[in-house]
């Protein structure tokens, strides 16, 4: 079956500007955050139209060039985010000699963008480490059995190039590994980005110089590297959670993380097989290990509702109607709160007069499938009680009529969280694994592993279960974790660690105080959603911010701690009011850092909308950098 997008159907019936105007405009907006066309922040103001779309948005630069950005006089409206424009404080005595102009960590999606933008767009002489045998990112470790996107290839994808965009032809809705780590392997290919990146390599540390004003990077192999300007892209799901129990070493059948799977084929077959961890990962997983195994058991702290993806390939009818939409989807896209190619429903809870009108809205959002039918229901269940309510009643009679046994049901059922706490994942019969004889589900909420043993692993009670082969989907420490893992110093020998306790804070989810030139493509804070999309902004506004440096004289650049307090108090009164954070704080989910022993929860992405945070990336710049603090160079000020 080929999957056809309604809204695609749109262009091939309608001229290029009623196919916007459709998909564009048929939602009402909910207020932005922070001071955008004039309005002092208001987070609140969100209301019952948290999860749709915001109209004013658009994007900040056009690919392929650096647009310059022309100041609007600042205000006095002390409610802005960030405060007055980026003030010149002293001097700063920069040598001016460095190995590159900048250095970047990591060669995934965020890697080959900043390439792209600070190389081949700015013209500097950038290097990059990746700790990788080739390019990809989370496309190259996640080699598991079943391992594929949650969004629509054409959405998930590099916009920058239009001619591959228009080139590029996905096989299925959404793309498997295989054909992630082809499409990102063609991005490397065709702009030759392997020339400047250094596989095999692992940075150790990265620290400020105070006296010479740049920073200075250290590779596993004890060679250090200076730079200017220091780009850490790192990836949001890169750094593992440890094991919550011994016995790794005593285990003697194999064991595999999920998200370093080997560059080799694993034979389930014959196998008693475990997976533990029930998250995006352990439910690719599956179904697919269920089809070979001779047993397969699945250990679960806490069940996730699992939403059907609807995959299906892709005809050549629509293929080629997709390559020729890429400026509308990217509209359409960062005008939608999680980045994501659709319109999202603007009907309340109360809209609905009956059950047969709540049943016919949640059908058809169910039968779009994944992230549509979050957003394609109630237009307010991220804050509305009564419609969050309904709709995990809805899931739950969904689930119960897939799964056969009622136990097996009731155990796959949530019901300490509802739809959106957690990141949902696309299932591809999932479900309907736990039918087979051969698959057993076992929760260890109450009843947690304790230990492995030589011939399996041994539950809290004393239950012993024998197994040839143990696969880990735990989860990560998500956004913070990976750089949180380095030794990262900034002014002053202040580590990240340090600077991010008791939790990650950022400005603009780009730039943190202490740390200057450092500007994370997606830091803690950051607008969630769908990555590439968000990577695409937050890049080009890094590309713009370096450009505004190179142009006016300006040596470092860094976050004040006002604008760095703001911006954390906007991300944490836009989350307050929903059900993410209310259910979020008490039970195991990345997007607060629930899951993270001994973390303070806390909001980890800016959740108030795609749209919003691209409107404050823009406003940021056009009002003189506002919230930074800037150090002109000695060149320059001889100059003036």
């Amino acid at each position: 079956m080929c999957w056809r997008s309604p809204d695609l159907a749109c262009t091939a019936r309608c001229e290029p500007t009623g196919w916007s105007e459709r998909c564009l405009t048929d939602r009402r907006a909910p207020a932005s955050l922070g001071h955008f066309a004039g309005e002092p922040m208001s987070p609140r103001k969100v209301g019952s139209k948290w999860n749709t779309c915001d109209r004013r948005c658009s994007p900040t630069v056009r690919r392929g060039r650096v647009r310059r950005i022309t100041h609007r006089a600042q205000t006095n409206n002390q409610h802005i985010i960030g405060g007055q424009p980026m003030r010149s404080t002293q001097t700063a005595d920069f040598s001016g000699q460095t190995d590159y102009d900048a250095i970047i960590i990591g060669a995934g999606f965020g890697g080959l963008r900043a390439i792209h933008g600070l190389r081949d767009v700015l013209g500097l002489d950038v290097k990059v480490f990746e700790r990788a045998s080739d390019v990809g990112g989370t496309w190259f470790w996640n080699r598991y059995p079943g391992a594929r996107t949650d969004t629509e290839g054409w959405a998930y994808c590099m916009y920058f190039d239009e001619e591959l965009y228009s080139e590029w032809a996905w096989s299925e809705r959404y793309p498997s590994q295989e054909e992630m780590l082809r499409y990102l392997n063609s991005v490397a290919d065709k702009h030759d980005m392997r020339r400047s990146i250094e596989f095999e390599t692992t940075v150790d540390s990265a620290v400020w110089d105070e006296q010479e004003n740049l920073w200075r990077l250290t590779t596993d192999a004890g060679v250090e590297y200076t730079a200017k300007y220091f780009i850490p892209a790192v990836g949001i799901l890169s750094q593992l959670l440890d094991l919550p129990f011994g016995g790794l070493d005593q285990f003697e059948g194999e064991w595999y993380q999920a998200s370093k799977w080997p560059d080799h084929e694993v034979n389930f077959e014959g196998k008693r097989v475990a997976v533990i961890g029930t998250g995006a990962t352990g439910v690719q997983l599956v179904p697919t290990i269920a089809h070979s195994a001779s047993h397969l058991t699945v250990f679960q702290r806490s069940p996730n509702y699992v939403l059907p993806a609807r995959n299906s390939t892709i005809d050549a009818y629509w293929s080629k109607a997709l390559r020729s939409s890429r400026d509308r989807f990217f509209e359409l896209c960062t005008q939608q709160t999680w980045g994501f190619p659709l319109t999202a429903s603007t009907t309340t809870f109360d809209d609905v007069k009956n059950q047969d009108e709540i049943r016919e809205l949640l059908d058809r959002a169910w039968e779009s499938g994944a992230f549509h039918f979050v957003f394609e229901g109630f237009g307010d269940s991220f804050v509305n009680e009564e419609a969050a309510r309904v709709t995990q009643e809805y899931l739950h009679q969904k689930i119960r009529a897939m799964v056969d046994d009622p136990a097996t049901a009731d155990l796959l059922c949530p019901n300490d969280h509802r739809l959106g706490v957690k990141r949902p994942p696309a299932g591809h019969y999932y479900y309907e694994s736990f039918n087979r004889d051969n698959v057993d589900l076992v929760s260890v909420k109450d009843n947690p592993i304790a230990t492995l043993t030589p011939g399996g692993l041994r539950l809290a009670d004393g239950q012993e279960f024998g197994f040839d082969i143990i696969i880990f989907a735990l989860g990560f420490e998500a956004v913070s974790g990976a750089l949180a893992a380095m030794d990262v110093r900034g002014r002053g020998g202040v580590t990240i660690q340090e600077q991010w306790s008791p939790h990650p804070r950022s400005y603009l989810g780009i730039a943190v105080e202490k740390f200057p030139n450092m500007f994370m493509p997606m830091g803690p804070l950051a607008a969630g959603g769908n990555v590439p999309l968000v990577l695409e902004h937050t890049n080009s506004w890094i590309q713009n911010a370096i450009a505004h440096m190179r142009d006016n004289g300006i040596e470092t650049m860094e976050a004040t701690t006002e604008a760095v307090d703001a911006y954390l108090r906007s991300c944490v009164e836009a989350v307050e009011p929903t059900i993410l954070w209310k259910d979020g704080q008490h039970v195991s989910s990345w997007f607060t850092r629930s899951n993270v022993p001994g973390a303070e929860p806390s909001p980890v992405l800016w959740f108030a909308g795609v749209g919003p945070y691209v409107e404050l990336l823009s406003d940021v710049a056009a009002n003189g950098y506002r919230g930074f603090e800037a150090h002109a160079s000695a060149l320059a000020d001889s100059r003036t």
